[in-house]
């Protein structure tokens, strides 16, 4: 029996995802959280727009789960709070330099290659654009063993999905 479960009849083959741990949850159009394991393709879920930070809702054009034993990165802190695969990626801009002269740009980056220190746009509790922190890699994201169910969600429009784990916002690449 195949370990997979797609929710709609999306080739596997053709993504790549950005897998969340099941204590992971999305933003639904009602304003309610819900754990990204209990969402279906019914749900309205919250994207952002990366250039004007505004919030939209729509449905998922696919849900993803599969059985997964190897390593997560794990962001604790003030302002982070995620569980994700390696391959996740995360929409972060470099910063080389304590004055950061702003010349690098935000882009999503793979989680085994983000900078030493970088920033990343921070929301509020219901999903608003807040403004931007900075991250330490060394002090800020740890290296966990799992093993586990994980999930994904691929959007249509922005490809942009709010998640929160641990009362923390985090804008992710579906």
């Amino acid at each position: 029996m195949n370990d997979i479960s797609i929710f709609s009849d999306f080739p596997l083959h053709h993504y790549t995802g950005n897998y969340h741990d099941g204590r992971t949850e999305v933003l639904t159009e009602e304003g309610e959280w819900k754990l990204i394991k209990n969402i279906s393709v019914d749900d309205k879920l919250a994207s952002v727009n990366i250039n004007t930070h505004e919030l939209f809702f729509e449905t998922p054009l696919n849900i993803f789960s599969k059985k997964y034993n190897g390593t997560m990165y794990v962001g604790k802190g003030r302002f982070l709070g995620f569980k994700v695969t390696p391959d996740h990626k995360l929409f972060v801009k470099p910063v080389y330099t304590l004055f950061d002269d702003g010349s690098s740009q935000y882009s999503y980056t793979i989680m085994n290659e983000l900078p030493p220190f970088f920033e990343m746009l921070k929301y509020k509790h219901e999903g608003s654009y807040y403004g931007k922190i900075n991250v330490r890699l060394s002090k800020d994201i740890s290296i966990e063993k799992y093993n586990g169910w994980i999930y994904s969600v691929e959007m249509s429009t922005h490809h942009n999905l709010l998640t929160r784990r641990n009362g923390k916002i985090l804008l992710s690449e579906s």
